[in-house]
């Protein structure tokens, strides 16, 4: 009996520490490297430069840049595409209209595609409420055919091709380990 209330005081304990980081600024700006799921390419973001660099790791040979820090990104497995995410990450502001643009594809330096909230939902009531935004997407995966794959809040699976952006019929081929995954709980961003 004392083992099992302590048990759920723990857990409430638990459940009071993330609600409590839940919506928590994100760090400031930092240098940081992101890579393919192999690990293969990596794309290095320095805010000082302004500048992200995709580069192959065995070499540190650069392959292409283009210009801005950027928090949230995804490198796919060839070097050529970069997906650039939203600044909040899965979160975007209560007010936030479906024209709220939140995933910038990249082919070789160059915006092939912008993705906004209005492609993936039909309206903000479908959007999830944490303490004080709209969360839109739990996951994001690149997975071995080079598709970018959102978990949306609704539940629904999409797939783009991280080379243009195109939405395309999402291909069952497995995702990679965990590497390039990238799960989101409503309540803890960074999780």
């Amino acid at each position: 009996m004392l083992g099992t209330m302590l048990n759920r005081l723990l857990l409430l304990a638990l459940l009071a520490v993330s609600s409590a980081q839940a919506d928590t600024p994100l760090p400031p700006p930092g240098r940081h490297l992101v890579c393919s799921p192999s690990g293969s390419i990596c794309a290095d973001s320095d805010p000082q430069a302004s500048v992200t660099k995709v580069i192959s790791k065995s070499s540190g040979r650069e392959l292409w840049s283009f210009k801005g820090w950027h928090r949230w990104l995804f490198v796919s497995e060839d070097g050529k595409s970069v997906v650039v995410g939203y600044q909040g990450m899965n979160l975007v502001p209560t007010d936030s209209a479906l024209s709220l643009e939140v995933l910038h594809f990249y082919a070789q330096g160059r915006i092939v595609r912008t993705l906004r909230l209005d492609d993936l939902y039909e309206s903000q009531s479908q959007l999830q409420r944490t303490a004080s935004h709209l969360a839109w997407v739990h996951a994001v995966t690149v997975n071995r055919a080079n598709e970018l794959v959102l978990e949306l809040v609704t539940g629904r699976k999409v797939a783009f091709s991280m080379a243009t952006g195109q939405e395309q019929k999402l291909v069952r081929d497995g995702a990679y380990p965990s590497l390039n995954r990238t799960r989101y709980a409503y309540l803890d961003i960074f999780h």
